[in-house]
């Protein structure tokens, strides 16, 4: 079997199973709602800002 057919075969299941799209959109809903509060949108920030962004947050968090 290749790995395409096995992400399809995974795909499938998590939009067949209604736990799993909750569990799914709970996950993405997570990193959307963190950039709204902070008006930081991954999509319009050169790779060079995402880095420092991360940075960041892993700064923050280990300085605790």
């Amino acid at each position: 079997m290749n790995v395409t057919d096995l992400i399809d075969a995974r795909n499938n299941q998590l939009t067949t199973d209604p736990f799993a799209q909750a569990v799914v959109f709970e996950f993405l809903a997570g990193p959307v709602a963190l950039q709204r509060a902070i008006s930081w949108f991954e999509d319009e920030q050169t790779p060079a800002e995402r880095d420092r962004f991360v940075g960041e947050i892993r700064f923050a968090v280990l300085s605790r």
